[in-house]
């Protein structure tokens, strides 16, 4: 299924997922500097159920040299995700581990099938094997009102199975199994509602991982408040101050905001001086449908009249997203016209240049390039 078909139909996208790692950061969402990210230490105050205070802390390590997943292991995690909910719970529960072909993650990651995408797969999933997590009374139990102290990891084993085609071998084929924290999370529904489909259209990991820590907190309230320092540990982003912090979200907001997931947000201070961030989520039955169709009608629309390659994909998508539709049109518009008059060679990389120019004179950031 490719990443239009997903979002024609978004209703058929929708499932549950664990509700631990969508609260704790795990992935690192920035690519800079990410060879250089080996740890991340959150901790927080919370009450539990007998309103006492417990002091957490959630370590996580890389092993061996390696560096903390990034966003194409955050996606490779949400694509398993959808696996597990498409398996079944109890299934899953009940053996442990969840088989799968490397054909399926890539073509939930709208992905190409080749070499390239299955090391990359594969180097994802070995990632997450050998990432350390340190719950220190962090991580709930929901069965037990408990809440864990101990090392693990996401992943215990990562099974590749060798297939043979021909003289071609391969590993297409694969076998993971879960935390037994994780399975026993799944087993007694410490799970949540998910829209994957909304999810996989938004592109961008900050969105993405914004998406996720709001709809986890939504499930009381539609308006949530947040200390902004402790969002941006808990994002995460390395260690910034407020306003690199606003500035580093901001753009991930707006997007949130114009698809129709957000109904409004505030930046504001505390009486003490904190720097807030609130937000406020529209609720099913207040989306206008259209709102979330704008992104796609102008994905279509690019994709009509221009082509698209593997590159470009990702490209109008984003470009859908960020830039005003009015910048669009004029853009396609005057490549069509160009066309017409035999004096292009390249669609899309005329229509790539005029809406950076557009955005650049509209004192917007370009969003087309990686």
């Amino acid at each position: 299924m490719n990443k239009l078909s997903k979002m024609a139909e978004p209703k058929q996208l929708k499932g549950k997922v664990e509700c631990n790692f969508e609260e704790f950061p795990y992935f690192i969402p920035s690519t800079k500097n990410l060879k250089n990210q080996k740890e991340i230490i959150f901790s927080r105050k919370v009450s539990n159920s007998k309103g006492e205070t417990l002091h957490q802390e959630w370590i996580v390590r890389a092993e061996h040299g390696n560096h903390l997943p990034g966003s194409f292991e955050a996606d490779v995690k949400r694509a398993l995700d959808q696996l597990i909910f498409e398996t079944g719970y109890e299934a899953v529960s009940q053996s442990g581990s969840i088989k799968f072909s490397l054909y399926q993650i890539a073509d939930i990651l709208g992905l190409d099938h080749g070499g390239w995408t299955w090391r990359r797969i594969r180097e994802a999933l070995e990632r997450m094997k050998t990432t350390n997590i340190h719950s220190k009374h962090s991580f709930y139990i929901k069965g037990k009102d408990a809440y864990v102290d101990d090392i693990f990891t996401f992943l215990e084993q990562v099974r590749f199975i060798r297939l043979v085609e021909g003289k071609r071998t391969r590993h297409a084929t694969c076998e993971v199994r879960l935390s037994k924290y994780v399975l026993e999370s799944l087993k007694n529904h410490y799970i949540k509602p998910f829209d994957f489909g909304f999810y996989w259209s938004l592109n961008d990991p900050i969105p993405k991982r914004l998406y996720s820590l709001f709809d986890k907190r939504g499930y009381k309230s539609s308006k949530i408040t947040y200390d902004l320092i402790e969002l941006g540990r808990t994002i995460p982003l390395t260690s910034r101050p407020p306003s690199k912090i606003k500035q580093g979200i901001l753009p991930g907001l707006n997007i949130l905001k114009n698809r129709g997931y957000l109904k409004d947000f505030e930046f504001s201070k505390s009486k003490q001086g904190a720097d807030l961030l609130t937000v406020v989520l529209k609720k099913e039955n207040e989306v206008d449908p259209e709102v979330r169709e704008i992104a796609n009608a102008l994905y279509e629309t690019m994709v009509r009249y221009l082509g698209k390659n593997e590159t470009a994909d990702a490209q109008y998508w984003k470009i859908a997203e960020t830039i005003p539709s009015d910048l669009i049109y004029r853009a396609i518009s005057e490549v069509r016209e160009e066309k017409r008059e035999g004096t292009v060679r390249s669609p899309i990389g005329l229509f790539m240049t005029k809406i950076n120019r557009y955005a650049e004179e509209a004192n917007l950031v370009a969003k087309t390039t990686k």
